[in-house]
């Protein structure tokens, strides 16, 4: 059985508390913008499945993101060469110890 709430049970709500805090234009459109290309990855995704399924081939997308990451590396690696502190050294891997 449920008693009724006594008035000192309610706690009433004031106008600030119902209201929702204010979000700008740029935050919703930064928010929508993140949903739409998560969707288009999803879908891009799926298409890319469907046709390698059908085609017989490996996914393109695996193979297209590992080139992406090969070409950022080089990327900042040529940069790091004209103005960083990076040090390039092969690394020669041995049953005793690594060389550097």
């Amino acid at each position: 059985m449920t008693a009724c709430p006594k008035e000192h049970d309610v706690v009433p709500l004031t106008g600030a508390s119902r209201s929702r805090p204010w979000v700008s234009f740029w935050q919703r459109l930064r928010v929508l913008a993140r949903i739409a290309g998560a969707l288009l990855v999803l879908l891009l995704t799926a298409a890319d499945e469907g046709i390698s399924a059908l085609l017989g081939w490996p996914p393109l997308l695996p193979t297209l993101r590992h080139l992406a990451a090969v070409i950022g590396g080089e990327c900042r690696a040529a940069a790091d060469r004209f103005g960083g502190d990076v040090v390039e050294a092969d690394v020669i891997d041995t049953d005793e110890e690594v060389w550097r």
